[in-house]
């Protein structure tokens, strides 16, 4: 995200202040002038602005949610799948065994890498070639281990797990670089501004607190926007999956147990 969720908020916050305090200006101006009360066609204009304010709130933020519960469910999926290919090692022979558990601490680690760059903790670009090595030399490593001494039911138990164990870290890049679309993010700015300028607009001539009012609307939207931004990045704000990350290093201190002395 190019920027913070609480900086974007906090402009949010404030611009809309400025909005609803032109708002008011607006009508104070045309009351001054003798102007009545905006008739019904136009107060038709202003519920369907705050109307769709609110629809467009509550789309994104489902979105950001369920895109959220996808995120925890993918690293689950993919702490499952090392352990159950590291399991399955065991049916394999020596040294093929043995070698494959060291490709899969090194893959395990690189995992835990790719947790922290999505963190800000690294350089997501060269732990994303790291683990597609890792994903080559781990291939490689069991077409060799199966190609003697096994049996093809080895193989064939063996085989699925490691494309479980592929699929999983691919699927979790494209998650990590799926957000609320931009576009989605500037519509919502724009009803937020447009709704706040309207509400001063109302406020006037409906003698609520002049400052009140406009402040407390103003913090609910700018609220609900940054906790949808924070979904969209739930490793670096107030929305944390850290717990989920726990998988991955208790799978890697399962490799290191299997491998035992050797892996020093």
């Amino acid at each position: 995200m190019p920027f913070p969720p609480a900086l974007l908020a906090v402009a949010l916050f404030v611009g809309m202040l400025v909005c609803v305090g032109t708002g008011r200006r607006f009508s104070k101006n045309a009351k001054n002038r003798g102007d009545r009360e905006p008739d019904a066609g136009l107060n038709i204009v202003e519920g369907s602005v705050f109307t769709l304010l609110g629809l467009v709130l509550a789309f994104t933020f489902s979105l950001a949610a369920g895109r959220l519960d996808a995120r925890k469910d993918l690293a689950v999926d993919e702490a499952n799948a090392i352990g159950t290919a590291v399991m399955r090692l065991d049916l394999l022979g020596e040294p093929g065994r043995t070698t494959l558990r060291r490709s899969f601490l090194a893959y395990t680690e690189a995992r835990i890498e790719f947790n922290g760059a999505l963190s800000g903790r690294g350089d997501l670009a060269a732990v994303t070639r790291r683990t597609s090595a890792l994903q080559e030399r781990i291939w490689t490593d069991t077409v060799a281990a199966t190609d003697s001494n096994s049996r093809e039911s080895d193989r064939v138990l063996l085989v699925p797990a490691l494309n479980d164990v592929f699929d999983a870290a691919g699927a979790r890049a494209v998650a990590a670089r799926t957000h609320t679309p931009w576009l989605i993010v500037a519509m919502l700015f724009v009803l937020a501004l447009l709704s706040a300028v309207l509400a001063g607009r109302v406020s006037e001539y409906h003698g609520w607190h002049p400052r009140l009012g406009g402040v407390v609307f103003a913090l609910l939207v700018s609220f609900t926007v940054y906790v949808i931004l924070d979904l969209d990045d739930p490793r670096n704000g107030l929305i944390r999956i850290d717990h989920v990350d726990r998988l991955l290093f208790e799978t890697r201190e399962s490799v290191k147990v299997k491998l035992g002395p050797q892996r020093r």
